[in-house]
């Protein structure tokens, strides 16, 4: 009989997304399976099921894919009722797979808090000892960007299941010493802190670049700098805007965004427009195998965050940067 150490890790995100999360979330298993451990890892995936066995992930790191379409274009309504919907397609899922008794340690990763009930379950039912590893402050940097309105019916909705995840963890990884202020007024919250250092692994710079992508973006001419991810209200992007439209006279710098959401690169080609910014290429979402020689390629890597924003956040697509060796640009 095995005596490894049981882990079930849920996160929305593993080596088969296009996300600084996915990367963040591997990373962290790869460095636990050097140790006497079996992780299960349960995960989301958009309809078409990955080929994980590409990735040759170690024998003690087992990967469970769930169904799930995220749509990141979905409005907020039907983005929220997905999201609570979570914990409870993923139970019948590991009751269906007869996984419900494979570990006695529950982590989950929380961009999302809806992975609380879940928690609770396994928490009360099965005695796990549960950790959370929160990236972001949720409901609270919705609250500060005035995304959503504090004692509002949806702040206390959002608040329910924040407080569900501190209730049934046994201990609390947040990212910096700064945000242990915020749970000092939560009851029994406090107790359970730790201060998780974030981390990342250097990855190999010497990639070349793909044929398609060397002719759409002007290494040879320009100093690439690019933004990868999100470019919502939350990571200010009037500053980014503004910036680019002041460089567009330099003729120096070109400015490389990848992985824009619908909204997003269409706010963009907007103020490209406007502003007659030629300084601007816009890419789809890619793989980590295709995306890691472009950053490596760069000058820069750029990231921007709101200066509203109450807690401390280490945005994930920094130390993808800086795992490349990149320079990094940053408000």
């Amino acid at each position: 009989m095995s005596t490894r150490k049981r882990i079930g890790v849920f996160t929305e995100d593993f080596i088969h997304t296009k996300t600084s999360a996915g990367r963040h979330m591997t990373d962290l298993a790869l460095e636990l399976s050097k140790f006497e451990v079996q992780l299960e890892i349960f995960t989301l995936v958009e309809s078409k099921q990955p080929q994980l066995n590409e990735y040759n992930l170690p024998e003690n790191i087992k990967v469970h894919c769930l169904p799930f379409a995220k749509n990141r274009n979905a409005s907020l309504v039907i983005r929220t009722i997905k999201e609570f919907l979570i914990s409870f397609r993923v139970l019948l899922y590991m009751i269906k797979k007869n996984k419900v008794d494979s570990f006695k340690n529950f982590l989950w990763y929380s961009p999302t808090i809806f992975w609380g009930p879940l928690a609770y379950f396994f928490k009360v039912w099965k005695k796990t000892k549960n950790i959370l590893i929160i990236r972001d402050i949720f409901p609270l940097w919705a609250v500060d960007l005035e995304l959503i309105k504090p004692r509002s019916f949806i702040y206390y909705f959002f608040r329910i299941f924040e407080l569900i995840q501190y209730k049934n963890a046994d201990v609390i990884a947040i990212q910096s010493e700064g945000n242990k202020e915020f749970f000092r007024y939560i009851n029994g919250a406090h107790s359970k802190l730790t201060v998780l250092r974030t981390w990342y692994y250097p990855i190999n710079t010497n990639l070349e670049i793909k044929d398609t992508f060397k002719k759409k973006i002007p290494f040879h001419s320009k100093r690439v700098c690019t933004y990868v991810g999100n470019l919502g209200i939350a990571q200010n992007q009037s500053f980014l805007i503004k910036m680019i439209n002041e460089l567009k006279k330099t003729k120096e710098h070109h400015f490389l965004f990848i992985g824009l959401k619908n909204s997003d690169r269409k706010l963009i080609e907007d103020k490209a427009n406007i502003y007659n910014m030629g300084n601007i290429t816009i890419l789809p979402p890619m793989t980590q195998k295709d995306i890691n020689p472009i950053i490596s390629n760069s000058h820069l890597g750029l990231f921007s965050l709101d200066q509203r924003h109450s807690s401390h956040n280490i945005p994930g697509k920094f130390l993808h940067y800086i795992s490349l060796g990149v320079p990094v640009f940053g408000l």
